[in-house]
């Protein structure tokens, strides 16, 4: 089984680590494209996950088409920013089983990660735990 982690902030790059460690193939997905060379040429997301290598199984990217070829696609984007993102690539998202790694809800209209994913895709799921995030 392969799997993607769409987001390389400090939590899905955490998540991507912690799946490849496992000898899993993990492609993380990054917005930028200097992020995503810089992680794949150095083996870390210094930026936002300084002093955790990269296993030789997890590789990073910026181009979406190559992200999403895997069926499993683990959203690690901001609560705010998942509508957005399931919405600009739902074409391709189609098919695949999406996880929302994600928490709270959306503000403006209160609607939680499963809420949003269920308009947009049949296979979803939730991932939950404790978080290390600053907020």
């Amino acid at each position: 089984m392969t799997l993607s982690v769409l987001g390389s902030g400090a939590f899905g790059s955490a998540l991507a680590i912690a799946i490849a460690q496992k000898g899993m193939h993990v492609t993380l997905w990054s917005r930028s494209k200097d992020a995503a060379r810089a992680m794949q040429d150095t083996r870390e997301n210094a930026a936002r996950l300084a002093g955790h290598r990269f296993p030789d199984t997890l590789s990073v990217t910026d181009d979406i088409a190559l992200a999403t070829q895997n069926d499993i696609l683990l959203l690690a984007v901001p609560m705010q920013q998942l509508r957005s993102l399931v919405q600009q690539y739902k074409t391709i998202f189609q098919g695949k089983t999406l996880v929302a790694c994600c928490k709270g809800i959306e503000l403006n209209s209160g609607a939680g990660p499963c809420d949003i994913l269920g308009e947009y895709a049949e296979k979803i799921a939730l991932l939950t735990g404790p978080s290390f995030a600053h907020d």
